[in-house]
């Protein structure tokens, strides 16, 4: 397995293209990460997730716009993890064709196509129905006022996934304290709240916006219905679910201080990963060993500045 994000004119540089790797070993699996994908003109351009990622994939036009501002930019390192997943996951499937067909595969996984894949519905949409992008829409005019952003009275927010809205709406209303609104005939089953969703979600609005988003995490923990507050990223450490499941786990860092680490989403055998990733060149020696260098002739690579 061979994993490279080099440009192409540096693979051929350092002799580690695809014919120079398989001279050495035929049934290698290659993997190569790039801005914008091995063909085309644009090939043997660099790439970073700010650009190629969320400007030219079109994820940042898919984002709310903010009057007067140009298109936003994401996280850091937002596409790069994508890309990371992605490749991950093709590099799995390429190991098991060649554990079936002996077929060894050179994998490719672009910055590019990983921001089309994730917002393929609506590149998809923007083809068939006209739209250069995703219009803003009114909220107020939602066909399903269970599904939507509600804010509290502290300034904070929740999403609500109510797609079954009928299973759950009179329980919802009798916790929002307006039990009334699961008997009203305009608000009573979906169709009355399609048809009157404005004054509906008025209603909402100002059942949500009368307390604070720490009553309404009370007043909701039992509740059936899909919901989540938009949470502050201090606030995941304090997260049950993130607690209980492992997801920030405690690391010791090189120079002995103790750090929480996000963990890999994938876990096996409900296992989450504990292991840090290595330092830069922390194994040099240890593979320059098993490739048959004795410690004089590694040290001196390393004096030389050839290997870390």
């Amino acid at each position: 397995m061979f994993l490279t994000n080099y440009l192409p004119h540096v693979r051929a540089k350092l002799g580690i293209d695809v014919d120079d790797l398989r001279a050495v070993n035929p049934n290698l699996i290659i993997a190569r990460g790039s801005g914008a994908g091995p063909l085309g003109p644009d090939a043997a351009k660099g790439g970073y997730d700010g650009a190629s990622f969320w400007a030219r994939g079109g994820v940042g036009v898919s984002m709310p716009d903010r009057e007067g501002w140009p298109p936003g930019q994401p996280t850091p390192a937002f596409g790069d993890v994508m890309g990371g997943l992605t490749i991950a996951g093709a590099i799995a499937a390429a190991l098991l064709k060649r554990e079936r067909t002996g077929e060894p595969s050179v994998v490719d996984v672009s910055l590019l196509a990983t921001a089309m894949w994730q917002v393929s519905p609506m590149i998809i949409a923007s083809k068939l129905f006209g739209f250069s992008k995703i219009p803003q829409g009114d909220r107020t005019k939602s066909p399903n006022p269970g599904v939507g952003t509600y804010r509290t009275a502290d300034d904070r927010h929740i999403a609500l996934i109510l797609l079954q809205s009928d299973k759950h709406w009179a329980d919802f209303v009798e916790r929002l304290g307006v039990p009334d609104m699961a008997t009203d005939p305009k608000f009573a089953d979906a169709a009355a709240r399609a048809q009157n969703s404005g004054e509906c979600i008025a209603r909402l609005d100002e059942a949500f916006g009368a307390h604070p988003l720490d009553y309404w995490k009370d007043a909701l923990a039992t509740f059936d219905g899909v919901w989540s507050p938009f949470q502050t990223l201090d606030e995941l450490y304090d997260d049950v679910q993130v607690q209980a499941n492992g997801y920030l786990p405690s690391m010791v860092a090189g120079n002995g201080d103790d750090v929480q680490l996000v963990a890999s989403p994938a876990q096996f055998t409900r296992s989450p990963s504990r292991c840090s990733a290595p330092e830069h060149g922390e194994h040099t020696e240890l593979v320059l060993m098993d490739l048959g260098y004795d410690w004089d002739r590694i040290s001196e690579m390393k004096d030389s500045g050839a290997v870390l």
